[in-house]
């Protein structure tokens, strides 16, 4: 019994005891658990604050970056640009933005954002142009889908004229056709591109100083009546710019100025030639109306595109400065669509008597008619070579009004000091006959609508009898080229 009592005894103690150590072990367990999970909570929760404030640092860093960078930006395009009438009175410019739809290239010069539009036409994405009084140009500025870039307060040509830009998810042709029946009597088109009337590398050769055909002849083909300087006789020229360091303007008084978008870059070459058919002269060499004073605006920007490229915004702002100062007859070597706005500025200009001379572009003889040779009372000219032939390039149609030499002419070479080379298209045939016209108006005396009496019978008719679609009445200054080399007719 006593036994029985000892054992129960003792294995109570011994469940006892291995119950509190069991106790003991669970308690230890739980509570380093308990412990781990705090540790590792409050090491998460430091490193999310941690985390949360450098983000928050980091993020406060960027936005005042990019905050300064769209300040500066902004101090940058706000900076008003050159409005292209400093010199004149009477003309007003306000610049609102110098963000318009463009691109920069890897050299940094900026360009315009060009689209195709049709078969042959570009213009400028989304922007139109509008000229109109100064009332429905607020109209179209009050207008949601439009912000305005820039307007111009004409003087001679009436009117302002206004640049917008169209909003990118608008269709820019639906609202053109909306704002046309909404202004009627405003003239409002696409910014157009155009190109120089100049045939391709390919057709041209160089020639060095010495080496020009009939030096002493103008155009290589007239013998012009010799005479100093014409006092008075302003001539004006829409092209690229001009490099008057060549030996051929040493005796021209030579204005220009320049119409490109703030940033773009210019070309001289082609500028160069056709100013020297105009008004060059020198041993070698001898222009249509040599030591004329020439006005030579530049509206051509280089172009990875399209090589070189003028708009009509600069080619209406430059026929403004034209008019400003007054030049008896304006030739242009440029080619492109139609566009209401740049036909209400020319009609201006030949209305008001100015003698306008165009080419008719190097597009074929398929194409439609180009302009502004097309345009009413402007005188479009083709390219024929020394034999009457007909530049093969050259447009044709019922705006082609008189053929000049623009085969293989000899034209001054920019970058050298007394340098020629040899070029075609009509872009050098128009400054021939340009100059021709201006003698038989006696430098500007007699008035342009009195140019068909003027001129008479005395062209070379090449082509079938009268006037054609191919040559127009023909080559005009008949009793100014030597026999021996007047064209058959």
């Amino acid at each position: 019994m006593e036994d029985a009592i000892e054992e129960a005894a003792e294995n109570e103690v011994e469940d006892a005891v291995e119950e509190a150590v069991e106790n003991e072990v669970e308690d230890e367990a739980e509570e380093a658990v308990e412990n781990e999970v705090e540790d590792e909570a409050e090491e998460s929760a430091e490193n999310e604050v941690e985390d949360e404030a450098e983000e928050s640092a980091e993020n406060e860093v960027e936005d005042e970056a990019a905050e300064a960078a769209e300040n500066e930006v902004e101090e940058e395009t706000e900076e008003p640009g050159d409005d292209g009438f400093d010199d004149f009175g009477g003309s007003e410019s306000e610049d609102y933005e110098d963000g318009h739809d463009s691109k920069a290239d890897i050299s940094g010069q900026i360009y315009a954002e060009l689209e195709e539009i049709g078969e042959r036409d570009f213009v400028v994405h989304q922007e139109l142009l509008a000229l109109a009084d100064a009332a429905q140009i607020q109209q179209l500025a009050d207008i949601t889908e439009l912000t305005l870039i820039s307007k111009h307060l004409l003087g001679q040509l009436t009117g302002t004229l206004a640049r917008f830009r169209v909003g990118a998810n608008e269709d820019i042709d639906s609202l053109r056709s909306r704002l046309q029946r909404l202004l009627p009597s405003a003239a409002i088109d696409y910014n157009h591109g155009y190109e120089i009337a100049q045939a391709t590398s390919g057709h041209s050769d160089t020639a060095n100083s010495g080496e020009t055909a009939n030096s002493d002849l103008a155009g290589g083909l007239f013998r012009l009546p010799s005479g100093n300087r014409n006092a008075g006789l302003k001539i004006g020229m829409i092209d690229t710019a001009v490099d008057n360091s060549h030996s051929v303007f040493a005796d021209t008084r030579m204005v220009t100025k320049d119409f490109l978008d703030p940033g773009q870059q210019g070309s001289k070459a082609h500028g160069t030639a056709v100013a020297s058919l105009l008004v060059g002269r020198s041993a070698e060499f001898q222009g249509m109306f040599p030591n004329t004073d020439l006005y030579a605006a530049s509206v051509f920007s280089i172009h990875p595109e399209k090589a070189l490229v003028a708009s009509s915004y600069s080619l209406v702002r430059a026929l403004e400065w034209l008019s400003e100062v007054q030049v008896d007859a304006i030739n242009i070597s440029l080619a492109g669509p139609a566009n209401e706005v740049v036909g209400r500025a020319m009609a201006s200009l030949t209305d008001a008597g100015v003698l306008v001379v165009a080419a008719v572009g190097n597009e074929g003889p398929f194409a439609e008619p180009r302009f502004p040779a097309a345009y009413r009372n402007v005188a479009g000219v083709t390219a024929i070579d020394r034999s009457g032939r007909l530049y093969s390039q050259a447009g044709r149609g019922e705006h082609v009004d008189y053929a000049g030499p623009g085969v293989g002419v000899t034209v001054a070479r920019q970058g050298t000091l007394d340098g020629y080379e040899q070029s075609s298209g009509t872009s050098f045939a128009t400054p021939i006959v340009t100059g021709l016209l201006l003698r038989y108006l006696s430098a500007g005396q007699t008035p342009v609508d009195q140019l068909d009496s003027a001129i008479g019978d005395d062209f070379v008719d090449l082509g079938q009898p009268g006037r054609d679609a191919l040559f127009g009445h023909g080559l005009p200054g008949r009793t100014w080229i030597p026999e021996h080399l007047r064209p058959s007719e």
